[in-house]
C-alpha cells in the first residue's frame, strides 16, 4: 500500500481554465485517467481540498482509486460529511484534527479554546500529525503567504493555522489553494495539482 496527496483538482469547474493557464490542456476525464495510472484500490489518498467546484465535480469521487481522505477546502466546506462520504470518500476532516500525544494535544486545545473564539476555531479545519520523523500541519489554506486578494476570516483562520504550527512545533505545511502560485516559505508544500503534474504525489 502506498500513500499519496493531492489538492485542488476542481472537478466540474469549467472555467478554471481562464484563470489557471496551466490547465489548458487538461479536463477532467485527463486527470481522472493520470490519478487512477499511479493510485491503485488498496492505496491511500489525502486529498487538501477543493476537490470540486459544481455538482457534477463530485459524482467522480467514485471513479478514482483509493481510499480518500478529504480535508474540506473552501469549496467543500458547505457539504455534510454524510454526502461526502456517500460519495465514496473513507474520511473527512472538517476541523482541527490533532493526531498527537494526549496530554500534549489537551494543552494545545485548551490554549487555543483561551485566545480565539469558538466560532473561528469552528471554522478552521487542518490535520496534525507526526509522519516520516516530522510533524505536518496538513491544511488547504497555506501558512506563511501572504494573499492579497484573502477576506478578514480567512487571514483570521490562517492566524489559527500560524499559532498552531508554532504551538506545536510543525516541521511542515502541506497545502493547496494557491494552485499555481509559489509559497517561498521554505517550511511549506503546495501540492494543488498544478505542482504534481495533474495527479497525486507519493508520499511513501
Amino acid at each position: 500500500m502506498s500513500l499519496f496527496i493531492i489538492a485542488d483538482t476542481h472537478f466540474g469547474h469549467d472555467t478554471i481554465k481562464l484563470y489557471e493557464p496551466l490547465r489548458e490542456s487538461i479536463d477532467d476525464e485527463m486527470m481522472i485517467d493520470l490519478w487512477n495510472s499511479v493510485v491503485s484500490n488498496e492505496d491511500e489518498v489525502w486529498h487538501l481540498g477543493d476537490f470540486a467546484f459544481k455538482s457534477k465535480g463530485w459524482d467522480y469521487a467514485k471513479m478514482l482509486k483509493g481510499k480518500i481522505t478529504l480535508l474540506k477546502g473552501n469549496h467543500d466546506f458547505k457539504k455534510s460529511s454524510a454526502f461526502l462520504k456517500e460519495h465514496g470518500f473513507e474520511r473527512v476532516i472538517d476541523s482541527i484534527a490533532l493526531d498527537i500525544p494526549l496530554e500534549e494535544k489537551q494543552v494545545i486545545e485548551q490554549r487555543l479554546h483561551d485566545t480565539f473564539s469558538q466560532e473561528l476555531l469552528s471554522s478552521c479545519i487542518c490535520w496534525i500529525q507526526d509522519f516520516q520523523g516530522k510533524r505536518i500541519l496538513f491544511s488547504h489554506y497555506p501558512c506563511f503567504y501572504h494573499d492579497v486578494y484573502a477576506k478578514e476570516i480567512e487571514n483570521e483562520r490562517k492566524a489559527v493555522l500560524e499559532t498552531l504550527f508554532d504551538w506545536c512545533h510543525c516541521d511542515l505545511n502541506y497545502h493547496g489553494h494557491i494552485h499555481s502560485k509559489i509559497n517561498e516559505d521554505k517550511r511549506c508544500v503546495n501540492v494543488g495539482v498544478e505542482h504534481t503534474r495533474f495527479m497525486p504525489l507519493k508520499l511513501c
